[in-house]
């Protein structure tokens, strides 16, 4: 496999677990929470949190009205039980994977507030050094227009 190969795989795979992170665990406490949450206040990234959230739920109603209109109204599924499969696996899944995921989790959403911190401190320091470079620019070109006169 390329070099290339395996950093979009790695990139299929961490874009992959971080929909999981946000669907399953980020989007229920954006939803639980209100908008005076001291949590909400001090999150540097939380209106991206509700932007991204509001497309993944946009996103799944829009799966699951195509799952309703071709797969769970086939024949087969309706024969076989689906319907009542996914209720028991979605139920498994609550009760014996979520409770191991959830440590996982909250180490994900521990680190990606690191990094969101970091990075929007960066950006600001690179937005002053900017704005100050601005203002050196406009000191040069007054200097360079009255030595000219």
């Amino acid at each position: 496999m390329s070099a290339f190969g395996k950093i979009k795989c790695y990139l299929a795979c961490f874009l992959l677990f971080y929909t999981f992170y946000l669907h399953d665990y980020k989007c229920h406490q954006v939803r639980e929470s209100s908008p005076f949450d001291v949590g909400a206040l001090i999150q540097p990234a939380q209106p991206y949190h509700n932007y991204v959230c509001g497309s993944l739920q946009t996103g799944s109603n829009n799966v699951h009205a195509f799952l309703d209109r071709t797969i769970h109204a086939h024949p087969l599924f309706i024969k076989y039980e689906g319907a009542q499969k996914l209720a028991l696996l979605r139920q498994t899944y609550a009760t014996y994977l979520f409770p191991v995921l959830k440590p996982v989790l909250q180490a994900v959403d521990f680190v990606e507030f690191h990094v969101v911190e970091h990075f929007d401190h960066q950006f600001h320091r690179v937005k002053a050094l900017l704005v100050g470079a601005e203002e050196k620019v406009e000191e040069v070109k007054e200097a360079v227009e009255e030595a000219a006169e």
